[in-house]
């Protein structure tokens, strides 16, 4: 009998869980990165060398393969998106994969198609900026972004046309094309849904702790409990996934409350990073996404559905300077922390997007309330001395 592979896009430690999650099913991994020392390599079976971004040398290098491929799994990695979608299209047949992720890929292309037809899941204008000029048509304030890429890289909100152009200035708007969104001003969630032959799973609500503006960087999300805030969110995504044709997939979803109304930011047909498919949803939930999305390509049993959610959060270390964390152990019990993960806290800088955090660890409590939860939180950064 021949071996069986599974296909993972990139090779970061972000990709880490999921080969993980392969190598529990006793299957063999191959990994795609452009990077010849892509740390993910190290546990793969079959390495293959080629830029995520050049689709078809990618298919056409894993053809020539010729392995029994039964799966193809996604990871949080947003350069790999694309490419996911591509592969899965043709190598598993499913036509309408790819036009989908293209869309949600291209910010302005999103926020265009999920407002046709008067449906209203996103809300304000959002138009393309080349220049500093074209900012006098937009509206202010406003969110300032790329129109493609992912972890708030580049993201700032900017209050007037005159802060528009000391901002676009300082970030070079020419390199690459911007979007300005109307400023939206209510909380924010992430989401992680499972959507199988057209029926959506919630898995976890995830309200947002962020950094001041004008940066937007989560720096720590809170399990949300409340039942009818789950599904009006939910209800919001479902229709977004049928009108993009997206099916029997994970989904990463942000989106924001205003004015008693849910509205959606950005949506991916892949699981969330920063800890949060890896590690929080699980033990929020119970469910481990990533095994459960393998299992499903593998016509095994599986199940998306979460357990009843309590109070617990994760949260990040943003600090400025460089720290020293103190006895997690010691601590444990005492601020209720339930998993924890420390990097090395050395040349800490300012956090202004998700690469910026990510590699410093994280933190997750459980608790009673939302407010026993942010209480802790505090308490346990403040146990974080200077280094120097």
């Amino acid at each position: 009998m021949r071996d069986k592979y599974v296909l993972i896009l990139g090779g970061t430690f972000e990709s880490f869980f999921v080969i993980d999650a392969v190598k529990k099913h006793n299957l063999k991994v191959i990994v795609i990165d452009r990077d010849i020392n892509a740390p993910a390599y190290k546990f793969a079976d079959v390495k293959v060398v080629c830029d995520l971004l050049e689709y078809e040398k990618a298919l056409s290098m894993i053809k020539a393969l010729n392995l029994n491929i039964v799966a193809i799994l996604p990871t949080p990695i947003g350069i790999a998106l694309n490419c996911y979608g591509y592969l899965r299209d043709h190598l598993f047949n499913d036509s309408c994969f790819y036009e989908a992720i293209e869309i949600c890929t291209d910010k302005y292309l999103f926020h265009e198609k999920l407002n046709q037809d008067n449906v209203s899941l996103r809300c304000g204008s959002c138009k393309v900026v080349h220049c500093i000029e074209e900012g006098l048509l937009c509206n202010f304030p406003a969110i300032l972004k790329p129109r493609f890429g992912a972890g708030s890289r580049d993201v700032r909100y900017v209050v007037s046309y005159e802060d528009f152009v000391t901002t676009a200035t300082q970030i070079d708007i020419k390199k690459e094309d911007f979007i300005l969104e109307d400023f939206i001003e209510g909380p924010e969630y992430g989401a992680d849904y499972a959507i199988v032959n057209g029926k959506l799973q919630p898995l976890i609500l995830r309200k947002k702790i962020e950094t001041l503006l004008p940066l937007r960087q989560a720096i720590g999300y809170i399990c949300v409990t409340d039942k009818n805030l789950i599904e009006k969110c939910a209800r919001k995504v479902e229709m977004a996934a049928k009108l993009l044709k997206i099916d029997n997939c994970l989904l990463h979803v942000d989106l924001i409350e205003d004015n008693n109304d849910i509205f959606i930011i950005e949506m991916a047909p892949r699981p969330s990073g920063h800890y949060i498919s890896s590690n929080f949803i699980e033990f929020a939930t119970k469910v481990n996404p990533i095994e459960n999305l393998l299992k499903l390509q593998l016509n095994e049993d599986y199940s998306f559905t979460p357990c009843t959610p309590s109070p617990c959060m994760i949260f990040y270390l943003n600090f400025e300077r460089d720290v020293i964390a103190p006895d997690m152990e010691r601590i444990m019990d005492k601020y209720g922390i339930a998993e924890y993960k420390i990097n090395a806290l050395t040349n800490l800088k300012k956090v202004v997007d998700g690469r910026s955090i990510m590699g410093r660890g994280f933190i997750i409590v459980k608790a009673s309330s939302e407010n026993e939860l942010l209480e802790n939180r505090q308490k346990i950064l403040n146990l974080f001395v200077n280094a120097r």
